[in-house]
């Protein structure tokens, strides 16, 4: 946890940082990356950085054992509001400046902070990310089991499309297998979009029903151990038309030709563009998202692999390539997958086939 608060001190120029972990579901990704902590919640625990090493977690009874168990923090445990203020005022005597997880604080805690905190306070949202976007060798064994998981799940689902099932029932089989494979949470509800919702790229699962001959497209991830995975597939539920199958390669293509870009010094953004120039081959105009995200303690975690994004990329990342064709009335066609960036061509983490399957 040293070479993690380091690294936040390293882009950042204050004497301490503080992050007020929030109400479920609004936690703060910071408080986990920076006490290492897997399981519990710890709603309102604050922790404590100073640059002269010393960082301390507060956090009430409820998740004292938790946090004993799972962090090397030194860890304070408080039993009201006051007792917690008393403790901050007391670990920033001395302080002049002091960095704040802004995107993730609440409006609320700002101001009880304001009232307890003297010190001038400054935003450093960017170290936070800086810090979490080149991942650490724990890290990367935690993202590489949730891709495991997801990749597993993915070849399990087509042998579970049945004429007549409904979107909301393939979500939840998706939700279902993740857990069977072992998953500590899903990354988010499940996308599963039958026929023309297909061509909405965050389609909401309905009750719409599986026809023959149509598009099924799928966008899921788990979590294991807080990290996460990304990864989608598209497949024929019967047989494909020449349109289609003309979609699935163009995505194919452009996914394998994006692959050949994601690397340790090149930009995201010509990622984005190889991909692209691809698909407006033949379907211009209907590529209509970035190429990808990072991922990590959140599905979006940071980074984006898009045509307008300045995203260098550096090893050990750990991003999403996923291009996509969508026409309205027709479908769509995503393949995603999780990689890892290096030297050379990325690492594939979401180990599945991606070629054309009539089911």
């Amino acid at each position: 946890m040293k070479e993690r608060i380091r690294k936040i001190f390293s882009s950042s120029n204050v004497d301490a940082f503080v992050i007020v972990n929030g109400s479920y579901p609004s936690l703060d990704p910071n408080f986990f990356h920076v006490s290492g902590i897997l399981s519990g919640v710890f709603e309102h625990s604050i922790i404590i950085a100073r640059k002269n090493g010393k960082a301390t977690l507060l956090t009430s009874r409820l998740e004292k054992d938790i946090a004993r168990k799972e962090t090397a923090l030194d860890v304070q445990v408080f039993g009201s509001k006051e007792a917690g203020e008393a403790a901050v005022r007391n670990l920033l005597s001395g302080v002049k400046t002091v960095g704040l997880s802004g995107s993730y604080l609440s409006y609320t805690d700002y101001n009880r902070l304001c009232s307890v905190i003297k010190a001038e306070m400054k935003d450093i949202t960017p170290a936070f990310a800086r810090a979490r976007s080149i991942k650490d060798g724990k890290e990367i064994k935690a993202i590489e089991e949730a891709c495991r998981i997801s990749a597993r799940a993915a070849e399990e689902f087509p042998a579970c499309l049945k004429e007549g099932v409904t979107e909301r029932d393939m979500s939840a089989k998706l939700a279902e297998l993740q857990y069977e494979m072992g998953a500590t949470n899903i990354a988010f509800p499940p996308i599963v979009a039958f026929g023309g919702n297909a061509s909405r790229p965050h389609h909401t699962a309905s009750l719409r029903k599986l026809k023959k001959n149509e598009f099924v497209l799928i966008d899921f991830g788990a979590e294991y151990m807080r990290y996460a995975s990304d990864l989608s597939r598209t497949f024929i539920f019967g047989r494909a038309s020449g349109k289609m199958k003309s979609m699935y390669a163009a995505v194919k293509e452009a996914q394998d030709a994006a692959m050949d870009v994601i690397k340790d010094g090149a930009n995201g953004s010509d990622a984005d563009r190889e991909a692209r120039k691809i698909i407006d081959r033949n379907f211009k105009g209907t590529f209509i998202h970035s190429l990808g995200h990072e991922v990590g303690l959140e599905i979006h975690d940071g980074g984006v692999l898009g045509t307008n994004s300045n995203f260098p990329l550096k090893k050990n990342m750990v991003v999403t390539n996923e291009p996509g064709i969508y026409i309205p009335g027709i479908g769509g066609v995503r393949i995603e997958d999780t990689v890892l960036v290096g030297k050379g061509r990325p690492k594939i983490l979401t180990k599945c086939s991606s070629e054309l399957q009539e089911i």
